[in-house]
């Protein structure tokens, strides 16, 4: 049975990182825009391995809407290489159905 999606662009991107958090790429792919599911920066197996790949889990740490099709986040995670990051990014939103999608991230730092 397929979960319900979030119609509220704040809860798909919350949804989004969670499941990263958990290193479950399928999952955070659901949140995204259905053409770009599975490709580029959302190529689940590069997703999996780099997320995966964490001492600490990401942790969305902040998540506020910056008008009607945007949210800028902070988040944290530790990469088992030692590399922490403190990071920030503009996550763009698509309505497709009645759900609210995650058209694009553009990070705000270097990571």
């Amino acid at each position: 049975m397929p979960r319900p999606q979030p119609t509220d662009g704040v809860a798909a991107v919350r949804a989004f990182y969670d499941a990263l958090g958990q290193a479950d790429a399928a999952r955070a792919n659901t949140y995204v825009i259905p053409e770009k599911r599975g490709s580029g920066a959302y190529d689940i197996a590069s997703m999996t391995r780099f997320y995966g790949n964490m001492s600490v889990p990401v942790r969305l740490l902040a998540a506020e809407p910056i008008g009607r099709d945007a949210v800028r986040v902070r988040y944290h995670y530790v990469h088992v290489s030692g590399r922490t990051c403190d990071g920030a990014a503009e996550v763009a939103l698509a309505e497709r159905d009645g759900l609210a999608l995650i058209e694009r991230i553009r990070a705000l730092n270097d990571c």
